[in-house]
């Protein structure tokens, strides 16, 4: 299984395109956490619009990056989620851990 990305100036835009379980959420972690590790300088943003499910094992994921990255200054914003990771993610109560967008004119605006 292949994560695309890509770069811009000041984003790397990462997307999955598994379901966030266990077991996927371990071979994310290591390659997301890798490409942030490789560019110090980035925010990093996830793409969840090809993602059908999350579960406490991609949660957990999302919440360790989120610290990987606040720990340097920087951010990850996850966006494009469907209804159904929207829902575990407000079950879990991680939306004031996590900066969700709805759409990519949200993340283009920084809203």
């Amino acid at each position: 299984m292949e994560i695309k990305y890509r770069k811009t100036e000041t984003d790397l835009f990462v997307y999955p395109d598994a379901p966030m379980d266990i077991g996927f959420a371990p071979v994310a972690e290591k390659f997301i956490s890798d490409l942030v590790k490789e560019n110090p300088d980035l925010n990093l943003v996830i793409d969840m619009k090809d993602v059908g499910y999350v579960n406490s094992s991609g949660l957990g994921v999302l919440i360790f990056l989120s610290k990987l990255l606040k720990s340097n200054n920087r951010e990850l914003r996850v966006a494009n989620m469907n209804r159904t990771v929207q829902k575990v993610i407000d079950i879990l109560d991680a939306n004031d851990i996590l900066n969700t967008y709805s759409y990519d004119d949200d993340l283009k605006s920084g809203e």
